[in-house]
């Protein structure tokens, strides 16, 4: 299959020039060639070939099966482009720089791994201290288990910064202020790379109050761009939820998979839980509720259940010492040996293999 970046058959310097920023701002490589044995030597692992309309005789093209074939013109009427896109095969006519926004989405997808979107899953915390961003980074490893990729996405500007949780506050890469312009299609790869990393989890977070950059909410049209980029090639996203709405974590609710509310097993907990469900809860087609218990719990979960009107997913008991580890920057070591890692696991499993059965489970902690 093609993968290696970009090719354009043109003998136009200033044309050529142009392409090229447009390469660049699509996180891809270019290589320009004008004769047939250069372009036979660049050409058949190339992800996208462009041809200049106006180039002098064209070389006859390598077989490319798999590439994108587009034709650049620079003369929207002029009817030899179609001759030429007819010639060589091209699925596409693109006139610059009027086309340069379809241009670079074309060329931002060129080396993108094909098939369906993978696994949104949201996490919203029904009440403060629900422990809904450590559930959202349990969540985060047991899509990851076994060096699978996945995305865990901090849309909490208020929060902190989800890379505090993780120990990831001083570790270079993007954060949300850096993708606040992101529109339309951006690379998946380039995302990914450009990510602080927690071994194969890539971690979007927030920016903090105080910082240069800010800590201002992300938009709708950011939101969506990145989250459609970082689900390409059915790789699994956990998306941790502000409280409050957002235009942003609207557009998660809205085309998320599963949504997960984390609910206090308390009377102001179980009230802060039926307004959330008031507000989300029809934007969803699979809801689960998790019920968070300690020592001071006295609700029954059955009476949790009637209500909220859901069952409950799963019951785990809070353990102090995920609060100290993730102090620490330990969270993601000390979840892999605690009730909730293994609640998630399970959880994860029934929201991939199973969506939309939202069964009863027993309670996972005493």
């Amino acid at each position: 299959m093609p993968t290696d970046g970009v090719v354009l058959v043109s003998d136009n310097h200033g044309f050529a020039a142009e392409v090229r920023r447009l390469c660049a701002a699509a996180d891809q490589s270019l290589s320009v060639v004008a004769d047939r044995g250069a372009l036979a030597r660049c050409a058949r692992r190339a992800a996208v070939l462009l041809v200049d309309a106006a180039a002098g005789d064209l070389p006859d093209l390598p077989d490319m099966p798999g590439a994108e074939v587009v034709v650049l013109t620079e003369r929207p009427d002029d009817l030899d482009s179609w001759r030429v896109a007819v010639g060589v095969g091209a699925r596409a006519v693109m006139t610059l720089p009027r086309d340069s926004g379809r241009l670079v989405d074309v060329l931002a997808l060129a080396r993108e791994t094909p098939g369906a979107a993978g696994p949104l899953v949201a996490v919203l915390g029904a009440s403060g201290g629900a422990g809904a961003s450590t559930l959202a980074v349990a969540l985060g490893l047991a899509a990851a288990a076994d060096g699978r990729a996945a995305t865990l996405v901090d849309f909490d500007a208020r929060g902190g910064g989800l890379d505090l949780l993780v120990g990831l506050e001083d570790a270079g890469g993007l954060r949300w202020p850096d993708l606040a312009a992101a529109r339309g299609v951006v690379p998946s790869l380039a995302l990914r790379d450009r990510l602080p990393r927690l071994g194969s989890i890539a971690v979007l977070s927030c920016g903090r109050p105080g910082q240069a950059d800010g800590a201002d909410e992300a938009s709708a049209e950011a939101v969506s761009a990145v989250v459609t980029a970082a689900r390409r090639g059915n790789t699994p996203v956990v998306a941790d939820l502000p409280r409050w709405p957002s235009a942003g974590a609207d557009v998660v609710v809205a085309a998320c998979d599963a949504l997960v509310l984390v609910v206090r097993c308390e009377v102001r907990g179980v009230a802060a839980a039926t307004a959330a469900l008031g507000r989300v809860g029809g934007q969803c087609d699979d809801m689960r509720v998790v019920l968070r218990t300690d020592a001071r719990s006295r609700l029954d979960p059955r009476g949790v259940m009637t209500a909220l009107g859901q069952p409950i997913a799963h019951t785990v008991r809070t353990e102090p010492r995920l609060a100290a580890a993730a102090d620490q920057g330990e969270l993601h070591r000390a979840l892999k040996r605690s009730r909730l890692g293994e609640a998630a696991a399970r959880l994860w499993e029934q929201l991939t293999v199973n969506p939309v059965a939202n069964p009863l489970d027993r309670a996972s902690g005493s």
